[in-house]
């Protein structure tokens, strides 16, 4: 079973892919998405479509992704749920799974 992990940003999106044969935790790559550019729609577009190329190369069937941290910044809470809807869209276009966890969860 192959997993993709998310860790949504706005500027840097970072994933990891996993396989699971009988139990055992086999690691396939990670990387990180970089977008360095100030227009929103540019960075949505770019992480879906990065995205789209990861899954369409691995072939992921679940997707484990953070639930947002609430914070006081308003602003970077929008930001990244930018990151987060391109990311969801993208997995649930290609029928892939998606669990959502809390980041200290995910993280590990």
């Amino acid at each position: 079973m192959i997993i993709l992990g998310i860790d949504p940003g706005y500027i840097n999106t970072g994933y990891g892919i996993i396989n699971i044969i009988n139990n055992k935790i086999n690691f396939i790559t990670e990387g990180v998405i970089n977008t360095k550019n100030k227009n929103k729609y540019f960075i949505i577009n770019n992480i879906y479509n990065k995205l789209l190329f990861i899954i369409l190369k691995f072939k992921p069937i679940n997707m484990a992704i953070e639930h947002i941290f609430v914070g006081k910044n308003f602003d970077s809470i929008i930001k990244l749920s930018y990151a987060k809807a391109a990311s969801l869209l993208v997995a649930e276009n290609n029928n892939i799974k998606i669990f959502e966890y809390n980041y200290n969860k995910v993280k590990k």
